[in-house]
């Protein structure tokens, strides 16, 4: 079954693609300056309990993609 988009549907998706887009050119533009390892997960004090490597922020992006 094809459910018809509205303004609103097509609004929302263009504005969602273009902050991925944003976010990958940011990401690319400043990939350099950003540590091989960052904080991922924080415990209730405030302190970083889970390192991960820069790359992971690919596969966050990735998953928004996919969302």
């Amino acid at each position: 079954m094809k459910i018809p988009r509205s303004p609103y549907d097509r609004l929302v998706n263009v504005m969602g693609l273009c902050s991925l887009g944003g976010t990958t050119v940011w990401l690319l533009a400043v990939w350099r300056q950003i540590a091989d390892r960052i904080p991922v997960h924080y415990d209730f004090r405030g302190h970083v309990d889970r390192m991960a490597s820069k790359g992971s922020l690919w596969a966050v992006s990735y998953t928004h993609l996919r969302a």
